[in-house]
């Protein structure tokens, strides 16, 4: 059965900037592979890239996820508007997946301007030491124990997503293993988007720690790999 949520964990009454969002949990729990005790330091992501409401949940249902975190700063899409967040909501809720917004802190295009470069670039070193950003990590970390959660997205490819570089690798330091739900239904590790070799020094690795472009209001309108 899954567990209700506490003032302390992930669950709020209303979601900072989204007084509309309410947390959600699935009413059942799904079985990865017939062992969930594998999956308590395990967490997925997963991009909505232009796929339709069927097939990402498909997606969803096929690696046993039960909750969709969701870490876009802004939770709409133009071109997919069944990615919108009171939509996406809703047609989650009758899979029996739950969805939680978390993009005001764990989000690719933070609010205050001490994260930004002089170009307008995201600098993810500076938001993942942020204690706003640890504090969600925490509480996710605690969510990712008891159900199977993929972190959302827009971009399909994770390589160079803030869903990956900011909070995966957030997370990897913490003991939990990140997979990548891919749109053709496989499972990428970050071993296998390392060229098949896992990281010797992946403080130091080519992957840029920043956003890949200007994601400053005041410059551009950001790219999918940075909401």
């Amino acid at each position: 059965m899954a567990r209700a949520f506490s003032k302390e964990g992930l669950g709020r009454s209303t979601i900072r900037g989204y007084p509309h969002l309410r947390p959600r949990i699935s009413p059942g729990r799904t079985e990865y592979l017939g062992d969930r005790e594998a999956m308590r330091d395990l967490a997925f992501t997963i991009g909505h890239s232009n796929h339709s409401a069927d097939k990402f949940t498909g997606l969803l249902k096929k690696h046993g996820i039960e909750t969709v975190a969701d870490v876009r700063s802004h939770p709409y899409s133009r071109h997919a508007p069944h990615f919108n967040a009171r939509a996406l909501e809703a047609f989650l809720s009758r899979y029996g997946i739950g969805y939680l917004f978390l993009g005001a802190e764990l989000g690719g295009r933070p609010g205050n301007r001490e994260f930004y470069d002089a170009t307008g670039r995201v600098d993810y070193r500076l938001v993942g030491c942020s204690v706003l950003f640890l504090e969600e990590i925490s509480r996710l970390e605690q969510e990712i124990e008891v159900q199977a959660v993929a972190l959302l997205c827009s971009e399909e490819d994770p390589a160079r997503c803030h869903r990956r570089l900011l909070v995966g690798r957030s997370l990897e330091k913490q003991g939990i293993t990140v997979r990548h739900i891919r749109g053709d239904g496989s499972i990428q590790s970050e071993d296998e988007m390392n060229g098949g070799h896992p990281a010797l020094f992946p403080e130091t690795e080519a992957s840029p720690r920043k956003s890949i472009r200007s994601a400053s209001r005041r410059r551009r309108r950001p790219s999918s790999s940075e909401r």
